[in-house]
């Protein structure tokens, strides 16, 4: 059975409800993708938690 890699960073909902989410983006994590780095990011973080609590749920960024 494969592992899901260790993700190093954690980060902090500051604030949520149903339009908006607020993080504490530790420092070093990106907040999107880049050509090097698609996965390890807020955007992709936060993306996988609000869909846990629905499937239809997304994100947008709007201050990083």
């Amino acid at each position: 059975m494969l592992e899901e890699p260790h993700i190093p960073f954690e980060y902090e909902v500051l604030y949520e409800d149903e339009n908006i989410i607020v993080i504490d983006k530790p420092a070093g994590l990106l907040s999107i993708a880049t050509e090097k780095e698609k996965n390890l990011t807020a955007y992709h973080m936060v993306t996988d938690y609000v869909k846990e609590k629905n499937k239809q749920n997304r994100i947008f960024i709007i201050h990083r």
